[in-house]
């Protein structure tokens, strides 16, 4: 969340703007800090918006993780929870209104021994996060998927599903094919192919 280089609201500006020093100054930073993110700057950067049909945004567990306060109604404040998935989808839809949009709330996960049950330093659980991607679906209609209560990941199944290490990302394949199921029925549900 925020207006930092790599926060959702700066890559939906940059998608809709265009503009090369934007990219170039998001490209340095990922050289200097978060080599693993090139490939994806990458395709943001070259991809025809014009012909992709839909996106979809996976939002939220970092924002946990990081105690980042929420909003209290519908906003555009990028340096709160909803407010920045807000700000950018207005900037990226403003320039390609065709994009068909899905949001999927953040799932249970388990961060330096903490899991998301467990209210953050904001005071908010991971469920918060969740229901608060609703304030965004009041004005840009588009379906909010539970992925973080229909997905079956959960403070005892969650070492089955997800890298070791983080407890977060689903690196193991059982991990990997209940979310890949969980979008593509997700996808089948509400994306009109063109």
């Amino acid at each position: 969340t925020g207006i930092g280089l790599g926060s959702f609201a700066s890559l939906c500006e940059n998608i809709a703007s265009d503009d090369p020093t934007a990219w170039n100054a998001l490209e340095t930073y990922a050289t200097a800090s978060h080599s693993d993110w090139a490939s994806h700057i990458a395709n943001l950067k070259n991809a025809n918006w014009n012909s992709i049909q839909a996106i979809g945004i996976f939002y939220g567990a970092n924002d946990w993780h990081n105690n980042v306060q929420i909003g209290q109604a519908y906003n555009e404040d990028p340096t709160l929870f909803d407010g920045a998935c807000a700000y950018g989808l207005k900037k990226i839809l403003t320039k390609y209104p065709h994009l068909q949009v899905l949001i999927f709330t953040p799932m249970f996960r388990e961060a330096d021994g903490t899991n998301s049950d467990v209210p953050n330093g904001a005071g908010l659980n991971m469920d918060a996060y969740g229901a608060s991607l609703k304030h965004v679906q009041t004005v840009f209609h588009c379906p909010v998927c539970d992925l973080g209560n229909e997905i079956n990941i959960n403070r005892y199944t969650l070492y089955s599903y997800t890298a070791s290490y983080d407890g977060t990302h689903p690196r193991k394949l059982l991990g990997l094919q209940r979310m890949g199921w969980y979008v593509a029925e997700a996808v089948k549900r509400y994306i009109q192919p063109y």
